[in-house]
């Protein structure tokens, strides 16, 4: 079992990403130069304030490396331009907390004495944040739930495979931590439902801000767990008290996240809207509410499994059988689990999972609205830190059903042979 463990753990996150970082250097469409420019940043032992423009280091990256293929200027010259980045050159960002970023520029250190390059090797530290998820859901899998070896080797590779994972894991970005932090709620969820004491909610409740502090949309798993615990409260008949005291780790994720952008904007150098409206250009403004936009992504987080954004280190075929081993293996238990299925700790994670996937769209797009009057709303990316969690469904199911467990193996172990395949064949067109 040992065996299996450091082969689905670590060599497959190492493998995938390894070959990535390798086969393709140009920056992810999804913000990447941004991102490297914090790291920058933080490792000059400054955190950026908006309004700050990325270093001339970073523009070089951009010039030389290109975004998802597309040329900003020319590699060549002496001193590349700022004004011709994204967002008019500024380190749009900043608008992030630096967690993230301070623990990858510790993680990258030993990995830039054997890698050349500040951006190869900042990359390559999406597989140990990738190994440390999975870590952490093994352990969970094998002794909260009793599952099987197999059944939990089965899960970890679904959820590591999965293209969103693989396209975040080795690129610069802090969705890279997706599913540790998934894989974290998911054991805080478990403790609290077993032991709501006063010490294990502080714990929780510290946990919580640091998550969105790595993270800002860690809400979303956070929240599903929230009204799990809650669906469980009320089952339970439990008072008004007890089912408080169970949604504080909630409510300070969600003063975290508020309180986060207060700091930002009291640090800015520019207002934050000088910023977005330099990375919105040429988006028209929204007048109104956009109706047509939240009823076209009521189940925009549901794709988050097997979605293609960005530069993409997996080939279109592979994706398309990636979307149909998520749908049967991963979304299917879920939903099924959520309508009555299973044991009924898992019915209330999985129906507090859907409800977030289902509601989340409509805020993020009414926060858009309010905050900048420009299309924007949720992004499938977003969906990567419930993945971990979505696939306890998977393994109750797969001890239950022999049928599902042949499947899901079958499945599993091809989507792991056709995904390292076409991360090592697949080349990019530029």
């Amino acid at each position: 079992m040992r065996l299996l463990f450091v082969l689905v753990v670590v060599v497959v996150p190492v493998l995938v990403t390894g070959i990535a970082v390798d086969r393709f250097p140009s920056l992810s469409v999804l913000d990447e130069p941004a991102h490297i420019d914090y790291l920058r940043r933080i490792e000059q032992g400054e955190v950026p304030r908006i309004g700050d423009k990325m270093l001339p280091a970073t523009a070089r990256d951009v010039a030389c490396r290109t975004i998802g293929g597309r040329p900003v200027s020319d590699c060549s010259l002496a001193e590349i331009p700022i004004e011709d980045l994204d967002a008019l050159g500024f380190s749009y960002e900043a608008q992030q907390p630096p967690i993230y970023y301070a623990v990858t520029a510790l993680l990258r250190q030993p990995i830039s004495l054997v890698v050349n390059g500040f951006v190869n090797s900042a990359r390559l530290t999406g597989a140990i944040w990738l190994a440390g998820g999975l870590a952490l859901l093994w352990w969970f899998l094998r002794r909260r739930l009793g599952a099987t070896a197999l059944a939990t080797a089965t899960a970890c590779i679904l959820v590591s495979m999965a293209p969103m994972v693989v396209g975040q894991s080795y690129t610069v970005n802090n969705d890279a931590t997706s599913v540790l932090i998934g894989a974290t709620t998911l054991v805080g969820y478990e403790r609290l439902r077993r032991d709501a004491s006063g010490s294990v909610v502080a714990l929780a409740v510290a946990g919580s801000v640091a998550l969105v502090l790595v993270k800002p949309l860690a809400i979303l798993p956070i929240g599903a767990a929230a009204v799990a615990l809650l669906l469980g409260a009320v089952t339970r008949g439990a008072g008004i008290r007890a089912i408080v005291v169970l949604m504080l780790p909630a409510l300070a994720a969600l003063v975290t996240y508020q309180g986060w952008e207060v700091i930002r904007d009291a640090r800015a150098l520019v207002p934050y809207s000088e910023v977005t409206d330099a990375l919105l250009v040429g988006r028209p403004i929204v007048d109104e509410y956009p109706l047509d936009v939240v009823g076209t992504s009521l189940t925009e987080l549901l794709t988050g499994y097997a979605d293609r954004v960005g530069v993409q280190p997996i080939r279109p075929a592979v994706a398309g059988f990636a979307a149909m081993i998520g749908l049967l293996l991963v979304y299917g238990p879920s939903i099924a689990t959520a309508l009555g299925r299973g044991r009924r700790e898992l019915q209330h994670l999985h129906i507090g999972i859907l409800t977030v996937a289902l509601a989340a769209p409509v805020v993020l797009i009414t926060q858009s609205y309010l905050a900048v009057s420009r299309d924007g709303g949720s992004n499938s990316r977003y969906a990567l830190a419930l993945i971990p969690m979505m696939t306890t469904a998977v393994v109750s199911w797969m001890d239950d059903s022999r049928g599902l467990r042949r499947v899901a193996v079958i499945g599993a172990s091809l989507l792991l042979a056709v995904t390292v395949i076409g991360v090592s064949t697949h080349e990019v067109v530029t």
